[in-house]
């Protein structure tokens, strides 16, 4: 199994697109190994296995959204999320610049070969939302970062900004990353 790239010279290189849905499948069975293993993580970008090409396994709740060859087309309301985390940066949380709504050209993979669609997705922090609301659109987000050769670090909010929370969060309440573990266990 491919083990988590931690290297930031290599994970600052920008990925390639893929040429092929053949070429998506095979990174993307890869990244469902390594993801699959992580008790944490919720999505994994190619170049984090070593794997410089523009495919990202987003995995929430399960279900499973697929990074193929995307190009941000907008981008409104800028946000600060608090506590970013990364599967290549092991205990790092950062306070990151994102946004709430985007719009993006995606690929999926229809009949065998990569059809472009475009998708919207937004941040929210009700928990009774699904599909693309919540830790979902920050993971998006976060991924496509990794295609361009960015990582949280390059994201992290002034010291100064204010910590947007649409809800309070207690000690022993659910973290607001959508981990499910405690607040105080978790991010807090």
């Amino acid at each position: 199994m491919a083990k988590i790239v931690q290297d930031l010279r290599e994970l600052k290189q920008p990925s390639l697109p893929v040429e092929s849905a053949d070429e998506a499948l095979e990174i993307l069975e890869k990244l469902r190994k390594v993801l699959t293993s992580s008790e944490t993580g919720v999505g994994l970008a190619a170049i984090q296995i070593g794997i410089p090409r523009q495919v990202g396994l987003i995995r929430h709740k399960g279900e499973e959204l697929f990074l193929i060859n995307p190009t941000v087309v907008s981008e409104e309301e800028p946000i600060i999320y608090p506590h970013e985390g990364c599967l290549s940066l092991p205990k790092t949380f950062i306070d990151t610049k994102r946004y709430r709504d985007f719009v993006i050209d995606n690929h999926i993979i229809e009949d065998g070969k990569l059809v472009p669609e475009q998708q919207y997705f937004y941040f929210s922090h009700d928990k009774t939302e699904s599909g693309n609301a919540g830790i979902v659109a920050i993971a998006v987000q976060h991924e496509m970062d990794h295609f361009d050769g960015r990582v949280i670090l390059d994201r992290q909010a002034p010291k100064a900004a204010p910590i947007r929370r649409d809800v309070k969060v207690g000690r022993n309440g659910p973290c607001p990353c959508g981990s499910g573990k405690k607040y105080k266990k978790c991010c807090g």
